[in-house]
């Protein structure tokens, strides 16, 4: 590879990243206000099924409306073989947003904040990878890192309910399952990222929609909770949020297919640390001089990825050339 090509790898890993924080920063911020939310009556939200009926929608219409504008084909179009990721990413989101029930926030992003390692075992047992003893270390340096970040708001928040662990520990084998899938979905069917992102959350939206609906579901309940005028900030947050999931689901499934699943959650891990700084700065906490070896931590580990691809694509420019030359030479 040449120079540029090593540059162009660069930059394309510091154009996802900027993407992911600016739209899932803010996500984030407007996730823990829905939460957070009380009606003047005292009502807490506690409608997932709903939020997640329009967060999904949309990031369909988002996805539909780029892939027509870019006038991507049909033929490629894998509707039959993304509902297996479309049903793992949906349940994952439904059982993060649902533990936020019985856990604390600094808890969700605590347990989310480990995604790599399942990553990992799903990319082994699904997709053949194999990963470096570096990269490995880079995952450890920064799921450490934020750990060490919020392990002391973590244990001052609500009690860490059983079931919210389960549904944070089912979450996290989801994600492992979905990102390994996409990448395969995405090499065989040569479809675009935006394809793909239409077909599994087509997909999701089906499945959430089936659930909100089924005996166990909020029905419209919700819907008439957050369009309540009395409730008229909640359902800005709400849009908001599910705009800037959407934006952001765009820049995650181009990473994916540009940059693979390791690299594509390190980039969103690192995202998570990110958030939490956010709502430090925005709802008023206080950072500990522990929190911050947790950022030390964090930079380390991203460091070395960036140090990583940039040696790996120098190497392989410098071994090609040397072969190039000695075909010349023969």
């Amino acid at each position: 590879l040449s120079a540029t090509s090593v540059m162009r790898e660069v930059y394309l890993l510091v154009a996802c990243a900027l993407g992911i924080y600016l739209s899932y920063i803010p996500y984030g911020v407007f996730q823990e206000s829905i939460y957070l939310y009380k009606s003047a009556d005292g009502y807490a939200f506690n409608y997932t099924l709903t939020l997640l009926v329009a967060q999904v929608l949309a990031h369909t219409v988002v996805a539909a409306v780029t892939s027509i504008c870019l006038r991507e084909s049909s033929k490629t179009m894998p509707w039959k073989a993304t509902w297996m990721p479309g049903a793992t990413f949906v349940s994952a989101m439904l059982c993060s947003n649902m533990a936020l029930e019985f856990v604390s926030y600094p808890t969700q992003a605590l347990a989310k904040s480990s995604k790599m390692i399942p990553v990992m075992l799903g990319g082994l047992l699904l997709g053949s990878e194999r990963y470096s003893l570096l990269q490995y270390l880079q995952v450890v340096l920064v799921t450490i890192g934020i750990t060490i970040f919020q392990w002391k708001s973590s244990k001052g928040g609500q009690e860490n309910g059983a079931l919210g662990i389960t549904l944070l520990l089912g979450s996290l084998l989801l994600d492992g399952l979905t990102g390994p899938r996409q990448k395969i979905i995405a090499r065989e069917t040569k479809c675009t990222s935006f394809q793909l992102m239409l077909g599994c959350n087509a997909w999701a939206l089906l499945f959430v929609t089936i659930g909100l609906f089924s005996p166990w579901g909020e029905g419209l309940e919700g819907f008439a909770f957050v369009t309540d005028p009395a409730n008229a900030q909640l359902l800005q947050y709400v849009i908001s949020f599910s705009l800037c999931s959407a934006i952001g689901s765009n820049v995650v499934f181009f990473t994916l297919k540009e940059l693979g699943p390791l690299r594509l959650t390190l980039i969103t891990t690192t995202r998570k640390f990110f958030t939490i700084f956010a709502s430090v700065i925005w709802f008023g906490h206080i950072l500990t001089s522990l929190q911050w070896l947790g950022v030390a931590f964090v930079l380390v580990g991203v460091g070395l990825e960036i140090i990583e691809k940039v040696g790996d694509r120098s190497g392989a420019a410098h071994t090609g050339g040397d072969k190039t030359d000695k075909k010349k030479d023969e």
